[in-house]
């Protein structure tokens, strides 16, 4: 199964950040993300991904594993 990415990017300094989990975003001091838990599951429900917070654009996209390739291949033979 594909993986979830969530990249944030600064609008500033240009820079991203791309995190498997919502937890690890938001615990990290690195991003200037400020955003609660709750209100980020409000927005996503009202506008869904990508959305703008904080100075920050944040976009979740999906990562194939290897098996999820070897699948993808598999069905296609």
């Amino acid at each position: 199964m594909a993986k979830k990415i969530f990249k944030i990017k600064d609008y500033i300094s240009g820079m991203e950040w791309y995190y498997t989990s919502i937890t690890a975003c938001l615990e990290d001091g690195e991003n200037p993300l400020d955003v609660t838990p709750r209100r980020w599951s409000q927005i996503v429900k009202e506008k869904g991904y990508p959305f703008d917070h904080s100075g920050c654009k944040v976009d979740m996209i999906f990562a194939k594993t290897g098996k999820d390739v070897r699948e993808d291949q598999a069905r296609i033979e």
